[in-house]
C-alpha cells in the first residue's frame, strides 16, 4: 500500500508596502477618556499623532475618537460625582454648597440696600435741600 503525503502550500503573506500599523492600547486609551482627557492629550500619550489614534480607532471600533470618548468618558464622570457626593457628605461645607447651588439651585443671597433714591427736591424746603448738599459735600 501505498501512503500519499498531502501537500499543503502555506500562504505568504505579501507586504503590501506603507508603514505598518500602530497598535493602540485599548486600556490606556480607556483610562484616559476617564479622566476627561482630550483626544490630543491621548495621543500625545500614546506618542502617536492625534490623526493616527483617530483612524486606528475608526479601523478597529468602527467609530471616531470623538464617539468612543462619549462611550467611555461616563464611568469617569460618575467616579467623580461619587467622590464629590462623598465628601459632601462627610461635611465638607465647600462641597455641601457647591452641590446645592449645582443641583438644588440654592444661591446665596445678596441684600443690597439702596441709598442713591431720588428724592422729589422741588417739595422740599429750602433748609432740608441745604442739608442734603451738605451731606454730599457741597458746600456754599
Amino acid at each position: 500500500m501505498g501512503t500519499k503525503k498531502k501537500i499543503v502550500k502555506k500562504k505568504v503573506l505579501k507586504n503590501k508596502g506603507g508603514r505598518p500599523k500602530k497598535k493602540l492600547d485599548f486600556k490606556a486609551i480607556d483610562n484616559l477618556c476617564a479622566i476627561q482627557c482630550t483626544g490630543e492629550e491621548v495621543a500625545a500619550f500614546l506618542d502617536i499623532d492625534y490623526d493616527t489614534l483617530n483612524n486606528g480607532i475608526k479601523r478597529i471600533k468602527n467609530i471616531g475618537f470623538s464617539e468612543y470618548f462619549a462611550l467611555k468618558s461616563g464611568k469617569g464622570k460618575v467616579s467623580l460625582r461619587r467622590k464629590q457626593y462623598q465628601l459632601a457628605m462627610s461635611g465638607d461645607k465647600t462641597m455641601l454648597i457647591w452641590l446645592g447651588k449645582q443641583y438644588l439651585d440654592q444661591a446665596e443671597k445678596h441684600e443690597t440696600k439702596n441709598t442713591n433714591y431720588n428724592k422729589n427736591y422741588e417739595d422740599l424746603p429750602d433748609e432740608e435741600i441745604d442739608n442734603e448738599l451738605k451731606k454730599h459735600g457741597f458746600t456754599q
